[in-house]
């Protein structure tokens, strides 16, 4: 075999080989947390895999928050996205006395997820798809 044929085989075999590699490099989804009332709110986000905490239940991100009024928080480097991301999340949000403010199940976000107090009962989750 020449020299070319083995300079090309080593050198079509080492594209192969990364092709799709990231490098160890992980890519994310954001959170932000919006305040968009006249008053500061203190609680707690979670976002899993599943609604209860069963064997298997993965934790994608779970973090107390302040947020005053009118502002926002964003967790740029949130939600780890792995080789095979799920369809679906579940968000739980919850006040600083623990009084649940919003659940449910979403699809797992393109960009961000985006949480929202609209007022005093009124909390909405938004998916960026």
């Amino acid at each position: 075999m020449n020299r070319r044929a083995v300079i090309v085989g080593s050198a079509t075999l080492s594209l192969v080989g990364v092709s799709g590699c990231t490098f160890g490099r992980s890519e994310y989804r954001e959170v932000s947390i919006q305040n968009q009332t006249s008053g500061q709110y203190t609680g707690f986000v979670e976002v899993t895999s599943s609604y209860d905490n069963a064997p298997g239940n993965t934790e994608y991100f779970a973090e107390e928050f302040s947020v005053d009024e009118h502002e926002q928080l964003t967790y740029e480097d949130a939600i780890a996205v792995s080789d095979g991301p799920p369809q679906t999340i579940y968000v739980k949000v919850f006040s600083e006395n623990s009084v649940l403010h919003i659940e449910g199940s979403y699809e797992f976000p393109d960009e961000r997820l985006t949480i929202s107090f609209l007022g005093t009962d009124d909390v909405t989750v938004d998916v960026d798809r």
